[in-house]
Protein backbone atom coordinates (compact mmCIF):
# COMPACT_ATOMS: atom_id res chain seq x y z
CA UNK A 1 0.00 0.00 0.00
CA UNK A 2 1.36 3.40 -0.94
CA UNK A 3 1.80 6.39 1.32
CA UNK A 4 1.76 4.46 4.58
CA UNK A 5 3.70 7.19 6.37
CA UNK A 6 1.21 9.79 5.20
CA UNK A 7 -1.76 7.66 6.28
CA UNK A 8 -0.13 6.95 9.67
CA UNK A 9 0.62 10.62 10.28
CA UNK A 10 -2.94 11.61 9.40
CA UNK A 11 -4.27 8.98 11.80
CA UNK A 12 -1.91 10.05 14.60
CA UNK A 13 -3.09 13.64 14.20
CA UNK A 14 -6.69 12.46 13.95
CA UNK A 15 -7.18 14.25 10.62
CA UNK A 16 -9.32 13.05 7.75
CA UNK A 17 -8.34 13.26 4.10
CA UNK A 18 -10.85 16.09 3.73
CA UNK A 19 -9.36 18.07 6.63
CA UNK A 20 -5.81 17.70 5.32
CA UNK A 21 -6.87 18.60 1.78
CA UNK A 22 -8.63 21.76 2.91
CA UNK A 23 -5.63 22.81 5.04
CA UNK A 24 -3.35 22.15 2.05
CA UNK A 25 -5.54 23.97 -0.47
CA UNK A 26 -6.23 20.82 -2.47
CA UNK A 27 -9.63 19.41 -3.30
CA UNK A 28 -10.54 16.46 -1.09
CA UNK A 29 -11.25 14.40 -4.21
CA UNK A 30 -7.80 15.20 -5.62
CA UNK A 31 -6.00 14.27 -2.42
CA UNK A 32 -8.01 11.05 -2.06
CA UNK A 33 -7.18 10.11 -5.65
CA UNK A 34 -3.47 10.81 -5.15
CA UNK A 35 -3.28 8.81 -1.91
CA UNK A 36 -5.02 5.88 -3.57
CA UNK A 37 -2.86 5.95 -6.71
CA UNK A 38 -5.61 7.13 -9.03
CA UNK A 39 -3.62 10.21 -10.09
CA UNK A 40 -0.12 11.66 -9.75
CA UNK A 41 0.91 13.00 -6.33
CA UNK A 42 2.45 16.22 -7.66
CA UNK A 43 5.55 17.60 -5.88
CA UNK A 44 3.72 20.82 -5.02
CA UNK A 45 0.94 18.82 -3.42
CA UNK A 46 3.46 16.83 -1.39
CA UNK A 47 4.90 20.02 0.08
CA UNK A 48 1.49 21.50 0.83
CA UNK A 49 0.30 18.29 2.52
CA UNK A 50 3.46 18.11 4.62
CA UNK A 51 3.04 21.75 5.64
CA UNK A 52 -0.62 21.14 6.50
CA UNK A 53 0.45 18.26 8.75
CA UNK A 54 3.34 20.22 10.25
CA UNK A 55 6.01 17.71 9.27
CA UNK A 56 8.88 17.55 6.82
CA UNK A 57 8.04 16.27 3.35
CA UNK A 58 10.74 13.58 3.66
CA UNK A 59 8.91 12.16 6.71
CA UNK A 60 5.83 11.41 4.60
CA UNK A 61 7.06 10.36 1.20
CA UNK A 62 9.61 7.81 -0.03
CA UNK A 63 10.45 8.04 -3.70
CA UNK A 64 11.08 4.30 -3.75
CA UNK A 65 7.80 3.43 -2.05
CA UNK A 66 6.06 0.51 -3.71
CA UNK A 67 2.41 -0.43 -3.93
Amino acid sequence: MKYLKLRKTMAEKNLSTRQVALKAGITPQGLYAAINGKCEFWPGWRKRVADALGVAEAELFDDDETE
